[in-house]
């Protein structure tokens, strides 16, 4: 009985994970979030409508998740909906999406794998160990991704970026203070991302793990990443096992309800006092009232976390749940891993860096600066950026005014010194600038591809050639090699107060 009590609440979970991540993105974007679909994940390239469709179908999925979490049509109903999001995502695909796509495709497998087409005990044992895998894999990517050496430079390194803002925001300006929170926010980040999976695979040491990851996540809401953060709660959930989540439930009323409250409160008055104001430096909510509550939400959460995975600690010992699975649910479960390992794999071989778990670690292909893999050990070794060396005939700002697609690529196609451009934008972004304008513009751009000088004269003609449509790797790299190479996502135009997306 009570793993179905545990499979219900872990369902709920990722579909509450799923809603506040579009909720948090509505709440910083406003309406821009669920209409535009620009330089498309995986290529589906949407209208308006077609966007909001699909945001409302995931939402609806989601809804009918929380209401009857047993359903288990709504799981692959869920899943398409969501693979249709992730297919049309715009600019960049969050990693946490990709770990949600596994989740429900992990729930799908485990009810419609069994002979009943139910949700039964061996199925929720399959979910389970399904999920820990998925969280340990995600760890160690989040880890090895950030052994490289320009996360260790702290003028380069993503991990201050998000100090200096969090900083800044708060309006923190010690030297010292800030010098400590940069040096944690580095080496503190690392060290930590590699002790949490090892302590969460041993028996003895996996509850210390788990709060452990409660506390590094909420400190990571705290920067602004509440989204990630809840999918990780829900990954974490796993290590909790059912027979622990119950004991908690059972806790005596009196002194175990004040524990509870007294959580609860700390982790809200701690959100209400650091959490960042804005959602990132140029770029502010458009409705905070209502992030606020959603942080206060997730506040909350965090609170009775916290408080169950304490409690849990006094119950008896329960291990990980690879002993419960037969034959078959062990060979799924180790292709199902080394599918999103491969995934995750993409920067090593050469192939791609988005979608990776390469968040926040500065890892990049060019140059290649990892510490223990070199760059010769790829296997897709070609350049996947272009130089532009000339361009002519862009259409001015003020002329492509309101098409945000249109106003992206005349920002950054006339910063040719600044920046260079992923092979799917560069194309992508021309081919936009055709409708974008009455008459089309006549664009000339000279420049450099896979080593090979080209120019072309009429790009609506089809002279540049094929690419394939994914999102591999970041829309534009900086040229300045100070620059962190996340910086496209702060690119605002001359005498504008918030970025371009």
């Amino acid at each position: 009985m009570e793993n179905l009590e545990w499979y219900r609440l872990f369902v709920r979970l990722i579909a509450c994970s799923i809603l506040v991540h579009d909720a948090l993105y509505v709440c910083r974007d406003g309406k821009a979030y669920l209409v535009n679909c620009i330089l498309p994940t995986f290529g589906l390239r949407l209208s308006a409508p077609g966007k909001l469709v699909v945001h409302a179908g995931l939402l609806l999925a989601c809804l009918g998740l929380i209401w009857r979490p047993m359903e288990i049509y709504l799981y692959p109903t869920c899943l398409v909906m969501l693979t249709l999001k992730i297919a049309s995502y715009s600019l960049r695909l969050a990693n946490h999406m990709i770990f949600a796509w596994f989740i429900l495709l992990l729930l799908c497998i485990g009810a419609f794998g069994g002979a009943q087409g139910m949700v039964t005990t061996g199925s929720v044992v399959f979910v389970i160990a399904g999920t820990q895998g998925l969280v340990l894999i995600l760890y160690f990517f989040a880890f090895f991704h950030k052994l490289n050496r320009e996360y260790f430079v702290m003028k380069k390194s993503c991990a201050t970026a998000f100090v200096d803002f969090f900083c800044m925001d708060r309006g923190i300006s010690r030297q010292g203070l800030v010098r400590f929170y940069r040096y944690f926010g580095v080496y503190g980040t690392v060290c930590i991302e590699v002790m949490i999976p090892i302590l969460l695979c041993f028996e003895k040491t996996r509850l210390a793990g788990l709060v452990m990851g409660i506390c590094f996540h909420f400190i990571l809401a705290l920067m602004g990443i509440v989204n990630f953060s809840m999918f990780m709660y829900t990954g974490l959930f796993a290590f909790l096992s059912p027979v622990e989540f119950d004991s908690a439930l059972q806790s005596p009323s009196g002194t175990g309800a004040a524990w509870l409250v007294c959580a609860c409160l700390m982790s809200l008055l701690t959100v209400w006092r650091w959490t960042p104001r804005k959602a990132a430096a140029n770029c502010d909510y458009v409705y905070r009232k209502p992030a606020w509550i959603i942080q206060s939400g997730f506040a909350l959460l965090t609170g009775c976390f916290l408080y169950a995975a304490m409690l849990a600690m006094k119950a008896p010992l329960s291990s990980l749940f690879w002993h419960g699975l037969d034959h078959h649910q062990h060979t799924i479960l180790w292709l199902f891993f080394a599918v999103f390992f491969l995934n995750g794999l993409g920067p090593y071989l050469g192939y791609k860096t988005e979608f990776s778990f390469a968040m926040f670690s500065n890892l990049r292909l060019e140059p290649w600066g990892h510490l223990l893999i070199p760059a010769s050990w790829r296997v897709f070794r070609r350049s996947q950026y272009i130089e532009v060396k000339k361009i002519e005939g862009l259409p001015g700002f003020d002329d492509v005014k309101g098409n945000r697609a249109a106003e992206l690529a005349v920002f950054v196609l006339s910063k040719p010194r600044e920046y260079y451009y992923s092979r799917y934008f560069f194309r992508y972004a021309l081919r936009v600038l055709e409708t974008a304008v009455s008459p089309a513009p006549a664009i000339f751009v000279a420049y450099v591809e896979r080593n090979t000088y080209r120019e072309a004269m009429d790009v609506h003609a089809g002279e540049l050639g094929f690419c394939i449509p994914v999102n591999r790797f970041p829309f534009v790299m900086p040229r300045d090699p100070d620059a962190r190479h996340s910086e496209q996502g702060s690119l605002v135009p001359e005498g504008a107060a918030r970025q371009l997306f």
